[in-house]
């Protein structure tokens, strides 16, 4: 680290032996460092949304569940309603509009230690981890997701489009104790509510 301006410099030595004694070099190799950091961060997230993309959403959710394994948390799978809608009726850019502000309000999770991903076109996923009462963690789930369903969305054109979306709820540990099979009960839950009772969330249930 530079004193002053607490920058952390990258140096590259080479040397060589002689018969008359070491030679070598000293490079600056920060910026080269710093560019590959930068795109192996940049791989970590959506393009649109700048939340994670699913492998990354895995790798921190299993980073969570390996620090706090007695702990409580919520795997939420998110499914958009209405964005064919939005791209049929609007085009494309009202769709891409439309997938950044929700990706906003859903990554407003991140408040409580979330942890939010664009997982494929226009499903979300959201994990919340480190509780010791389910029914914590249920009200606070609920409370933001009622606020959020009444949220209307401006498109480009300057129309306004209403928010919707189907979820399912899946819990740690009572459900799965890893990330893969939380994500499959709450994807399960969210095509159940998405075929029966759509525009709700519900919670995942075995017995289904």
């Amino acid at each position: 680290h530079h004193p002053d301006t607490e920058r952390q410099y990258w140096l590259r030595i080479r040397e060589a032996s002689t018969n008359m004694g070491y030679i070598g070099t000293i490079m600056d190799v920060t910026d080269d460092i710093e560019t590959q950091r930068y795109l192996a961060k940049e791989l970590d997230y959506d393009s649109l949304t700048r939340l994670y993309n699913r492998t990354a959403f895995k790798r921190e959710v299993h980073a969570v569940l390996q620090k706090e394994p007695n702990a409580i948390g919520a795997m939420l799978f998110i499914d958009l309603d209405n964005l064919k809608y939005v791209n049929d009726t609007y085009g494309h850019d009202a769709g891409d509009q439309y997938l950044v502000q929700a990706g906003e309000i859903f990554g407003q999770f991140r408040r409580y230690g979330g942890i939010a991903s664009r997982i494929s076109g226009d499903e979300f996923t959201i994990y919340l981890h480190g509780y010791k009462s389910k029914k914590q963690l249920e009200l606070l789930i609920h409370r933001h997701l009622e606020d959020s369903s009444n949220t209307m969305i401006r498109l480009p054109n300057g129309k306004e489009q209403r928010m919707r979306y189907s979820g399912g709820i899946a819990w740690y540990p009572a459900d799965s104790h890893n990330v893969t099979g939380l994500l499959r009960c709450a994807d399960f839950a969210m095509y159940e509510a998405k075929h029966q009772r759509k525009g709700t969330v519900t919670c995942f249930d075995r017995a289904s």
